[in-house]
């Protein structure tokens, strides 16, 4: 007999990063496929996703969580449209880019936020006294008695030549 639970599947928990980083995946192929400039039928596409996708992801990680999907998705809409018309408009009206040059100032525009986001959490964490990747790396802890053990387990080729 089967138990209906409460608890959310493992599928479920784990398909946002899943999908962030099959965007980010296709991202890089269209922005790749675009600065190349490859003639496969698929480039329009992947330069399309790439160029509308990336900021929108890349604005929606840098907005703050207590904001609702729906206002966070419509938010990173707007930012990811004003993002392609300001490059768009540097390239046609302004004559400052090139397309290629275009395509390189979004896909840095995109990795802007999520780069912020990510050090604002790391500062907020420090602040707060929670540990961070940096804190558990620190050589003012105790040796364990595995950090002990290890050394003598694994032999060392470099010294025995």
């Amino acid at each position: 007999m089967r138990t209906i639970s409460d608890k959310p599947s493992a599928v479920g928990a784990d398909l946002l990063p899943v999908l962030a980083g099959a965007a980010a995946a296709v991202s890089g192929v269209g922005i790749t496929l675009a600065l190349i400039e490859a003639h496969s039928p698929l480039r329009a596409h992947f330069v399309l996703f790439s160029l509308f996708a990336g900021p929108a992801c890349g604005l929606a990680a840098a907005l703050p969580r207590r904001l609702d999907a729906a206002t966070r998705a419509a938010t990173a809409t707007a930012g990811a449209l004003f993002i392609d018309l300001a490059a768009a408009h540097a390239v046609v009206v302004e004559e400052l880019l090139t397309a290629g040059q275009a395509v390189v100032a979004v896909a840095a525009l995109t990795a802007l936020p999520p780069l912020a986001a990510a050090r604002r959490r790391v500062r907020d964490a420090e602040s707060s006294g929670r540990p961070t990747s940096s804190r558990l790396i620190a050589s003012d802890r105790e040796p364990s008695e595995f950090d002990q053990s290890v050394p003598d387990s694994i032999p060392n080729s470099v010294s025995e030549k």
